[in-house]
Order: C-alpha cells, then sequence, then structure tokens
C-alpha cells in the first residue's frame, strides 16, 4: 500500500538518490510524492528520471507524457519529454516536444541540445549541427554541448573538429563517460588507433561496458589488427619480390 510522504524531504531524498545512481532505492520515494500530489509535475519527472536509469525508456514516456501535460508552457517540461522518447526511439513525439522547448525558452542552451541530440538520432546533420553550435553559442563553458557538437562533427566526416569538440568536452566533464566516448570515435577516424582505444577504456571505467562501447572498441581493435599485420607483411612482400627479381 502506497503512503504519502513529506513532498520537501522526500523531494531532497530522490533527487540525492537519483544523484548517487541509486535508481532502485530511488523509484519507491517517487512513486509516493507522486501519490501524494499526481499534480506535481517535478515528482512525475523524478519517476521518469529513475525509470530511464534503470534502463526502462518504455515506461519512463508515461511519467514524462504526464509532465508534459501538467506543465506544457515549461520548457524543462518539453524538454525532458523529448528526452524520454528519445530513449524509447520515439523520434517523431521527441522532435515535436524538442521543438516545442526551444519555442518556449530560445536562450536555454539545453533546449536546442535535445534538439540536436534528436535530429542526430533521425539521421538529419544538417538541422543537429545548427542546434549543437547554437547551444555551444549560448553556452561554451556546456559540455554536453561539445558533446553532441563532436558527434554530429563525426557523423558528417569533419574529424578534426570531432576531435577538437570531444577533447573541450572531456576538459569541461572530465568523469561523463560519453565525453571520452566522442573522443575515442574522433581519435578513430583520424586513424590514432591507440589513443582511441585510451578513450575508449576511460568511457567504459567511468560508466560501465555499453553494446555501442563494446562495438567501437572491437571495430578499433579490428582496424589495428589490419593495420599491424599490412604494415608486416608489406616488408615480407617487398623482399619476397627482391628475391624474386634476382
Amino acid at each position: 500500500m502506497t503512503t504519502e510522504i513529506d513532498p520537501q524531504i522526500g523531494m531532497e531524498q530522490v533527487k540525492a538518490l537519483v544523484d548517487l545512481g541509486r535508481f532502485d532505492r530511488a523509484l519507491p520515494l517517487a512513486q509516493r510524492l507522486v501519490a501524494t500530489d499526481p499534480d506535481d509535475a517535478r515528482a512525475h519527472e523524478l519517476v521518469g528520471r529513475c525509470l530511464l536509469g534503470l534502463g526502462r525508456p518504455w515506461d519512463a514516456v508515461i511519467p514524462a507524457d504526464a509532465v508534459r501535460a501538467l506543465e506544457p508552457a515549461a520548457a524543462w517540461a518539453q524538454r525532458f519529454a523529448a528526452f524520454a522518447h528519445l530513449r524509447n526511439v520515439e523520434l517523431d513525439v521527441a522532435a515535436s516536444a524538442a521543438s516545442e522547448a526551444v519555442r518556449l525558452g530560445p536562450d536555454e542552451p539545453l533546449n536546442h541540445w535535445i534538439v540536436a541530440e534528436v535530429e542526430l538520432a533521425r539521421r538529419r546533420i544538417g538541422p543537429a549541427g545548427d542546434a549543437a553550435r547554437e547551444c555551444v553559442r549560448l553556452a561554451p563553458s556546456l559540455a554536453v554541448g561539445h558533446r553532441v557538437l563532436s558527434r554530429v562533427a563525426a557523423a558528417s566526416g569533419d574529424w578534426k573538429a570531432a576531435e577538437a569538440h570531444g577533447r573541450r568536452a572531456v576538459e569541461l566533464d572530465p568523469g561523463e563517460p560519453t565525453g571520452w566516448s566522442a573522443l575515442g570515435t574522433a581519435l578513430r577516424g583520424r586513424g590514432r588507433l591507440m589513443a582511441a582505444l585510451r578513450c575508449y577504456a576511460g568511457a567504459g571505467r567511468l560508466g560501465g561496458p555499453t553494446e555501442e562501447l563494446r562495438q567501437a572498441m572491437v571495430g578499433t581493435l579490428f582496424t589495428l589488427t589490419v593495420v599491424l599485420m599490412m604494415a608486416v607483411a608489406a616488408p615480407a612482400y617487398a623482399l619476397s619480390a627482391w628475391l624474386g627479381a634476382r
């Protein structure tokens, strides 16, 4: 049976647990906050954040939609709904909410960041780049802007820009694994395979192994193996050709 909880105390407890990554413990407390005040959009947001942290985006979109319905004129609510639907790969819904977030808060860099993330997922590189650059323009010291701009540059094959923004993202937030992963992808694109592997390893240490990270490391190791085999084979082939010509 769900019991009521003091909203102020409960909110602080849930936020603290979420910050620690203890989503399993935070979720029941957040759900009690919603039961205490079903019209509290922030309580629904916390439930959604917990579900996203637990890897349940299909469930997180329910509280995310509640947040959007309760606070339709709030940019943060639209942004959170866009993020939840992006994680659940509902890209049209995510794009609609992200666009509304920018309309409501054009000077908030995070609103442009979520547009960039959604457009990148839709493989619309031009709009993604425009949104990412606007995020960085509004907040040059915000790491998420440089992270997404690094990934946009990588998607367009601009490896030099991808590396520059990846490095800036890591400088601004060295504890965030996605920054290291973005930098690793940029370095791989520039042919610096060992440096890329070190970045991927750093991302794994910080955030744990993910399927995307595993694929990136396997692909880089395969490329490195081919390069080393060619480096060994080329002199042997040249020597064989020289001996054959004698």
